[in-house]
């Protein structure tokens, strides 16, 4: 069952919830999502989640990962699986997804990033709570700077 509640394709981030029994667990959510994204380290990501399944690591802990202008963060909350990530990956088209979120609905889905401590795939860290609002918060700034600057005024 897929539906669109208020979703508004031109907000910078979104969020979602799925049913945990599709996908199994966080971690294989987080393999399809980062296949999706299509970087050149994805491979490297997902052989990661593997060696962390095979380690003991609960496939249910908080975890982050990267992608476009915000961080992508999933938490376990009852059956579900709570997604908050960049809206330019195009991930509705390919996950079963239960219900939408937009930027200025007011859900409990937005405060997870920032209540929460997350396993970073990328270092391997856990990043505790208001920690990834700020990193998030930098990334775009950055992105939108990186937008902003001439092309070339950088380099030799």
């Amino acid at each position: 069952m897929r539906y669109k509640l208020g979703f508004k394709a031109s907000c910078s981030s979104m969020a979602f919830i799925v049913r945990k029994d599709v996908y199994g667990s966080v971690f294989n959510l987080a393999k399809h999502m980062i296949k999706e994204r299509m970087w050149d380290n994805d491979l490297e990501l997902i052989v990661k989640l593997e060696h962390l399944e095979i380690s003991g690591i609960d496939p249910d802990i908080n975890l982050s990962f990267a992608t476009c202008n915000y961080d992508t963060y999933m938490s376990i909350v009852g059956d579900d699986i709570w997604v908050t990530t960049s809206n330019n990956h195009s991930y509705w088209d390919m996950l079963q997804i239960d219900k939408f979120f937009h930027e200025d609905e007011d859900h409990p889905i937005w405060e997870i990033r920032s209540s929460e401590s997350f396993l970073d795939l990328e270092t391997g860290t856990v990043i505790k709570g208001r920690t990834h609002a700020l990193i998030d918060k930098l990334k775009n700034r950055i992105s939108v700077l990186e937008r902003e600057v001439p092309k070339g005024i950088c380099s030799k």
